[in-house]
């Protein structure tokens, strides 16, 4: 298995490790589903892409980069749904950057509350974003 899908499969298992945070994370190529299913929560975890670089004359840095995906249809005026979506991103953050694996920490962690405004607007599916960047040493 090559090193962005063994990272992105240890970030689903991370994920779903207890205590539950509420959902089943699950690893997609493609973070999408049918509109309707969305009423209730979908977190994916996408492999994004990798960067190699050179650490020593024989080794090589590999940094892996994965999103997670939150997915529920909101009313884009209710800010507290909304604030509920944005907190339990927060708790996906808080599961994932602290490990004692040797590369389930993530080097770099970004993330976008809501990353398709027009998601929001025109389909009421909160899109939430978050970029995670592992570095593993081969």
């Amino acid at each position: 298995m090559s090193t962005l899908t063994d990272v992105a499969d240890t970030v689903v298992a991370r994920l779903n490790v207890a205590p539950s945070l509420g959902f089943t994370a699950t690893r997609k190529y493609l973070p999408t589903t049918e509109l309707a299913a969305l009423d209730t929560l979908l977190v994916a975890v996408v492999p994004v892409g990798e960067v190699v670089e050179m650490a020593t004359r024989n080794n090589e840095w590999f940094d892996c980069q994965v999103r997670v995906a939150v997915h529920q249809k909101v009313d884009p005026s209710d800010v507290s749904a909304i604030d509920v979506l944005t907190d339990l991103s927060e708790s996906v953050i808080d599961r994932l950057r602290v490990s004692a694996s040797p590369y389930v920490r993530p080097r770099l962690i970004e993330h976008d509350v809501v990353f398709e405004g027009e998601h929001l607007d025109q389909m009421r599916l909160f899109s939430g974003r978050i970029t995670l960047t592992y570095r593993k040493q081969r």
